[in-house]
């Protein structure tokens, strides 16, 4: 009997009415929480349409997350009086501190668009955080500790602080971890209040608005620091996991309208304009795109509603461009193979003698056995890198950033017409793409060696899609249709799929007809 694949999980938590708990510096009542339900059911479904098939939201309450995770802590505190809690939300538990505040602290800490992590905006530095914690709790590092936090995806933060306690000569003896969200693989020993199966993201709401995101940048003092939120204009929705999806931008302009909904009940109900001064006073970051650094720029005295508009007329303004996607081998250039291609190219030598040094090193055997290996992958029909990946228990990037590490300067011929034209349209308002199989690092050598690694918009390598009609498919529904043109030398994949899409084409026999362009946009 075949098993039933179940459905991936995608969560989202509220935290609207404690976001606006902390501007207000008051509790919420009247109009305004009908509004906060109203906006939450309104994401619900502006997410749930933009999801896959075989994806299913699941949303919770963030008064259903505080009783939950607060009656958990309440037990094991009240259980055993040696024990202390930290608490790496800035939200939660908000009750259980007040009951024990010689036993309780709150640690913060967030994760920057890079990975790293450092404390929230506001907020003291690490070191500070460290000596707080033995002003509060002196005996930390001897008594027993229940760590809290909303949710334990991979448990990373938490091993994270618990490292940096170590790290500063302050070890704490960890009693329990307790999380509401988590996947139930991958719970390292936490106890998880709602484990989620096959789960593969998990975002709080306020990260789809101005009010959070991945931190980009803080000021020295750390009084202001700015943050990438998981929708366009901000981002490419990377964060929550929209990036591949071809309603990332009507959903952005859904979720935006809906949270400026909400600001406006805001000011309605407490009777002043909320300005992102107010917010950072707060404690919350500053927006800032990624994608357009030097567009919607931010001032402390700007109004919210008047942010989100500019924003909106932002996704408008995107959608209505030209977008021409480029094909780069055979495209942008030509190579000294049969035909100008790829076969018995210099670069396909290239890659050969290092594909055959890559397996040799890997199996610890001579080249004439490494050459047996490296034609067995060229037959089998997932192709040579992922034949390698599986056979050696690797990333395809692992492979193609040894084995595709080459110098274009001496390999690439007939560009010159190309790069002029991508230059003309670096000028103008056209977005141009770059759409190539070819792996990611051949592709930024090539780009740096021509001198146009700052000309395109967005680029795609082939590590990031299986077929090209992955990419038009979500380019078709980003922008118009009709306004974007593929521009490329091989039918099947440049030309025809685009066709498909309703997309304009360009069909080039030599780098020279790339010029054609000019005309056609």
């Amino acid at each position: 009997m075949l098993m039933k694949e179940l459905p991936s999980s995608y969560v989202i938590t509220q935290d609207t009415r404690a976001l606006f708990e902390r501007i207000n510096q008051a509790e919420l009542s009247g109009d305004f929480l009908v509004a906060v339900e109203r906006y939450f059911d309104k994401l619900q479904t502006i997410i749930s349409s933009s999801l896959d098939s075989n994806v299913a939201l699941t949303a919770y309450e963030e008064t259903d997350i505080e009783k939950r995770v607060s009656d958990a802590v309440r037990t094991e505190l009240r259980s055993d009086p040696t024990t202390y809690c930290i608490c790496l939300d800035r939200f939660l538990l908000s009750d259980v501190a007040e009951e024990f505040p010689e036993r309780f602290f709150r640690f913060s800490v967030t994760r920057t668009i890079d990975g790293n992590k450092v404390p929230r905006s506001r907020d003291p530095s690490f070191p500070k955080q460290i000596k707080n914690l033995l002003q509060t709790i002196p005996e930390a590092n001897t008594k027993p500790a229940i760590l809290v936090d909303d949710g334990i995806f991979s448990g990373g933060t938490v091993q994270d602080m618990v490292q940096m306690l170590r790290s500063s000569g302050t070890p704490i003896k960890v009693k329990s971890v307790i999380g509401f969200i988590g996947s139930t693989d991958k719970q390292n020993g936490a106890t998880i209040l709602e484990p989620v199966e096959n789960l593969y993201e998990w975002v709080d709401m306020r990260d789809f608005t101005p009010l959070g995101g991945k931190t980009v940048s803080t000021s020295k003092n750390n009084r202001i620091a700015s943050a990438a939120p998981y929708l366009y204009p901000w981002s490419l929705g990377e964060g929550a996991s929209f990036d591949t999806s071809p309603t990332l931008f009507t959903m952005s302009r859904g979720a935006i309208l809906g949270f400026q909904e909400l600001v406006r009940s805001f000011e309605q109900q407490y009777g002043r304009p909320l300005r992102f001064r107010e917010l950072v006073k707060a404690g919350f970051t500053l927006p800032v795109s990624t994608v357009d650094k030097d567009d919607l720029v931010v001032s402390l005295n700007d109004r919210v509603i008047d942010y989100l508009n500019r924003c909106i007329q932002k996704i408008n303004k995107e959608q209505r461009r030209t977008v021409c996607i480029f094909d780069m081998d055979g495209t942008l250039y030509r190579l000294d193979g049969v035909g100008s291609g790829y076969a018995g190219s210099s670069l396909e030598k290239r890659v050969r003698n290092n594909a055959t040094a890559f397996i040799a090193a890997q199996e610890n055997c001579s080249f004439d056995q490494a050459n047996v290996v490296y034609e067995s992958g060229i037959a089998d029909r997932i192709g040579l890198s992922s034949y390698l990946s599986r056979r050696y228990d690797i990333s395809r990037s692992d492979y193609f950033d040894t084995v595709w590490n080459i110098d274009p300067s001496p390999i690439v011929e007939q560009y010159e017409i190309p790069v002029r034209v991508l230059r003309e349209l670096k000028q103008s308002t056209v977005k141009p793409v770059l759409l190539t199989s070819a792996p990611r690092v051949w592709m930024k050598r090539v780009l740096e060696t021509l001198e146009i690694d700052n000309v395109f918009e967005l680029t795609y390598s082939g590590e990031q899609f299986g077929t090209k009609s992955e990419i038009f498919a979500r380019l078709a529904g980003w922008y118009t249709p009709t306004n974007i043109i593929s521009i490329g030398d091989q039918e099947q994949t440049d030309i025809a799929p685009a066709k498909a899409y309703g997309f304009r084409t360009l069909l080039v026999s030599s780098p020279a007809d790339v010029q054609n362009l000019l005309e056609a946009i």
